[in-house]
This record gives C-alpha cells, structure tokens and sequence, in this order.
C-alpha cells in the first residue's frame, strides 16, 4: 500500500491531537458561536432593554442572579441588540423586557401582571405566570448565530 503526503499529514496530525487529549468530540466540545440577540417591536425609545441568555431551566425567566448572562443596551432606532461572545454550543433560551424606568428590574403589579414590555425565544407565552422554558430554547451550533425576539406589551 502505496501512502501520499496527505494521508501521511492527516495521520501525524490526528496523532498529536489523540496525545494531547483532543479527541473529535472534544474539539466540537470545545467550539463556540457569538450569538446575537435581536430585539423588535418595541413601542418607544425610553430607557434600555435588558436581555437574558439562559442555559437552564432553574430561575427561568424571572431570576436574573441565574442567568447566564445578563445586559442592557440601548434601544436604536426603535430595536436593540446584544453580542454574546464565547457561548458554547449548546442549546439557550433568552428572556427581555423593555425596561423603560431603566431601574433593571421587570415590573409588575398584583398577582404578576407585567407593567413592561416583553419578550422570550421562540415567541413563547406564559399562561397565569411566566413563561415555560422547554418551548423557549434554541439550538447554538454555528460559528455565528442571531436570534429575533419580539417584544409583547
């Protein structure tokens, strides 16, 4: 069996990788993506948009401290976006709300009702509370991926 230079290349380097401890399904383990959040629908430019990335059921979408990532941007020309760099490939669900007092929290008023703008992935609702989180995630696997999210008043 005749070998050429590829075959011979493709091999050495398939060894360092093995010795080194990446193996195939560490690599893709070990890729990311730089996800946008693009928010629409909002019915002024007052105060900022808060966004949320989540990577877990656990506090979504009302506790901020779990979270995966937490920021605010300025609306734009009547929508906002937000970069979140390094974000393994996984899957994620986004919570937002249009924080128009800019005090960084998500009003309401008596039992919960929302005094604020909204929105979560996939257009998900909550029915008498907040949104579920299972129909809310999306799959991260690209190098770059956006996502839309519209705001519901």
């Amino acid at each position: 069996m005749r070998l050429n230079r590829t075959h011979i290349t493709s091999t050495v380097l398939l060894a360092m990788l093995v010795s080194a401890g990446l193996t195939p399904r560490r690599l893709r383990a070990q890729q990311t993506s730089t996800l946008t959040i693009q928010v629409t629908g909002l019915k002024n430019a007052n105060g900022q948009v808060c966004i949320r990335l989540w990577n877990k059921k656990d506090g979504f979408p009302t506790d901020d401290r779990k979270a995966l990532r937490a920021i605010e941007v300025p609306i734009i020309n009547g929508s906002a976006s937000a970069v979140f760099t390094a974000i393994p490939f996984g899957t994620y669900a986004v919570s937002t709300w249009h924080d128009e007092n800019k005090n960084g929290k998500f009003d309401t008023r008596f039992p919960g009702i929302p005094l604020e703008g909204y929105g979560i992935s996939n257009g998900t609702r909550g029915k008498l509370g907040p949104p579920p989180f299972d129909p809310s995630i999306f799959p991260v696997h690209n190098i770059a991926t956006t996502v839309p999210v519209a705001i519901h008043y």
